[in-house]
């Protein structure tokens, strides 16, 4: 991506060696601390951070770049963990919320509404909350301003980025390289929830290239796609589990006109709908298969089957 070279030496009981080689220009122009945006006096040591991210990796992130800086950081995992989280601790633990807007359980209005309303918590009407998402047009940020927040921290941004609106309450974006805005919007696509009815469908959602710089021009254009997907799998699909499963791709191109989906049976050109579906996801940006999803039910029925004998066990420890 930026033009540069991996390579890889390994020497038997010795170890590997990994080279990294990135060109790049050297410039005369002098440093400006004040280019970074925002002021180097500010200390944010101790500073304790309630980080309300469903999503590993970008919990992650957001969590390292905090502590370099000395802040202390607890994650929540959804909104209404972070309820809890708050609900569970003494008054005056935290100096500030992260919010994550589209999270499962409760979203991220959700959990400031519920925050802002705790009457036995007077911190709850005060805590600065700061909601993380890359929504920048005015309904969103009249939303945000509406469910009790006080700023928007834009998640196109590059590294540092959160440190530094923390430092200056700033909320300009800046625009992430084109490889990394896939990734965020696949991060997005997968984090829609999908109605019940739909368990058995088999689903690939393809942008073009065009169809990606279009939504990263235009922010009314992404929203208008993401809304396009949640609305579609929000609804019930009752055909999908008459014929024993479904296929469905997606496809986004540079402008709504250009936009199309397709939807077929399991059975579809005697029993080839499976194949069909290979066929047409080849070059496809997001993909869900039944297979995959029950994959992972097993891996979280396994996990849960787990936590009960641990609970058993240790209910037996304490009697």
């Amino acid at each position: 991506m930026m033009g540069g070279t991996i390579s890889v030496q390994r020497k038997k009981h010795e170890g590997t060696t990994f080279t990294v080689d990135i060109p790049l220009k050297i410039t005369d122009k002098e440093c400006n601390k004040s280019d970074t945006g925002f002021s180097e006096k500010v200390n944010l040591t101790g500073v304790n951070v309630l980080l309300a991210e469903d999503n590993e990796l970008n919990a992650e992130i957001a969590a390292v770049q905090l502590e370099e800086f000395g802040m202390n950081v607890e994650r929540a995992v959804d909104g209404k963990n972070a309820v809890e989280i708050f609900r569970n601790h003494p008054e005056g633990t935290f100096d500030v919320i992260l919010m994550d807007i589209m999270m499962p359980e409760m979203n991220g209005y959700e959990a400031t509404k519920a925050i802002r309303a705790m009457n036995d918590r007077p911190d709850g009407k005060n805590i600065p909350i700061i909601a993380m998402t890359a929504n920048a047009f005015a309904e969103d940020g009249q939303a945000l301003l509406d469910a009790g927040m006080n700023a928007h921290l834009s998640k196109r941004e590059g590294s540092g980025s959160i440190v530094g609106n923390l430092k200056t309450g700033s909320v300009s974006a800046k625009d992430m390289t084109m490889e990394e805005y896939k990734q965020y919007i696949y991060n997005k696509i997968s984090k829609i929830p999908m109605h019940p009815t739909r368990a058995g469908e088999s689903i690939s959602v393809t942008i073009s290239e065009a169809g990606f710089e279009a939504m990263k021009n235009d922010p009314e254009y992404e929203a208008w796609v993401l809304n396009d997907l949640q609305v579609g799998w929000s609804q019930p699909d009752k055909w999908s589990g008459i014929c024993g499963g479904a296929f469905s791709t997606i496809y986004y191109g540079a402008s709504k006109e250009e936009c199309h989906a397709e939807m077929w049976s399991a059975g579809y050109n005697n029993g080839n709908g499976g194949k069909t579906f290979n066929d047409k996801s080849k070059n496809s940006f997001w993909e869900r298969r039944i297979e995959n999803k029950k994959r992972i039910e097993n891996q979280v029925k396994k996990q849960q089957e787990k936590k009960r004998i641990q609970e058993k066990q240790a209910e037996r420890i304490k009697e």
